[in-house]
């Protein structure tokens, strides 16, 4: 129930439905939203304006993309014992 929360149907179809896939999806949303400065809420930005590809690429929607404007943003993650690190690094273009 967690990606229903989070993700949109399409980002659902494709991400992987294991606790490793959902943990990433989570991690992965909430880093960007740190390079955003805003958190989720803050300034309407919704856990759907941003979006997951089935390779962990990244759009912005919404709000989010808004607040963002023209950028790029790339995702790495870090297994590290029971620890999921996901680091989000966004440049303007």
């Amino acid at each position: 129930r967690l990606l229903e929360k989070i993700c949109t149907v399409e980002e659902r179809a494709h991400l992987p439905q294991t606790a490793l896939g959902r943990a990433q999806a989570w991690a992965a949303k909430e880093a960007v939203a740190k390079t955003l400065g805003t958190g989720f809420w803050q300034v309407g930005v919704e856990w759907t304006d941003v979006r997951l590809g089935s390779d962990w690429s990244v759009e912005l929607a919404g709000r989010a993309r808004e607040v963002a404007g023209p950028c790029r943003v790339e995702l790495e993650f870090c297994e590290d014992g029971e620890y999921l690190i996901a680091t989000a690094l966004r440049w303007s273009t």
